[in-house]
């Protein structure tokens, strides 16, 4: 029997606009497409409302005005829509690309650099299969830092090294890639439990 949810019916109408991209990109995909983005960006933009209200206008009214500069400059985001003063925008994009890439770099250099050697320094397993798992990790480490770091030398003696370090990196981002493939087929399957259970109540 299949379902009489309007909710369903409706998340199922837009889930097979969507797959009709297997086809080709017609008027439904782009409908699913336009309709997602759409109710993403309204989301986004109501829960930033309710998020910035308790920063700014709670603070505006004790006497606090130091959110006016980050409101201000967020303001000025907007200008890129009037051509004659999308100049204004300069400042705004300069400051958030400025704090992105600090705060982005170092938080990547501590968490997946110093944290991740530090690890294997400090913990060694003493089972065999943890032990194995160690010597490759530190193996790949050390061979793909030479591979990046010394690629400009053209020494023989560390070509072996260089060598396995670009074999280790070819593995890393094939499992990557498996990785993101898996989740992309969970995803499919996901949905098609959905219309078969839930709509369709197969």
């Amino acid at each position: 029997m299949v379902s009489t949810d309007i909710g369903i019916w409706t998340a199922a109408i837009l889930t097979l606009m969507t797959y009709s991209i297997l086809y080709k990109e017609g008027p439904p995909y782009r409908f699913a497409e336009a309709t997602a983005i759409g109710f993403g960006v309204g989301y986004t933009f109501c829960i930033t409302l309710n998020s910035l209200r308790p920063m700014t206008v709670a603070y505006w009214f004790r006497g606090d005005f130091e959110s006016l500069i980050p409101v201000a400059l967020g303001v000025l985001l907007y200008t890129r829509f009037v051509p004659s003063l999308r100049w204004l925008q300069r400042p705004s994009l300069a400051v958030m690309t400025g704090l992105g890439m600090g705060l982005s770099i170092r938080g990547a250099m501590h968490a997946q650099f110093i944290l991740q050697i530090a690890g294997m320094i400090t913990t060694i397993p003493v089972d065999p299969v943890g032990a194995f798992t160690w010597i490759v990790g530190v193996l790949g480490t050390v061979t793909v830092m030479l591979y990046f770091i010394f690629a400009h030398l053209k020494t023989q003696k560390l070509e072996p090294p260089r060598v396995l370090g670009r074999y280790m990196l070819m593995i890393g981002l094939g499992a990557a890639f498996a990785g993101g493939t898996l989740t992309w087929i969970t995803d499919v399957i996901v949905r098609i439990q959905f219309l078969l259970l839930e709509w369709l109540q197969i």
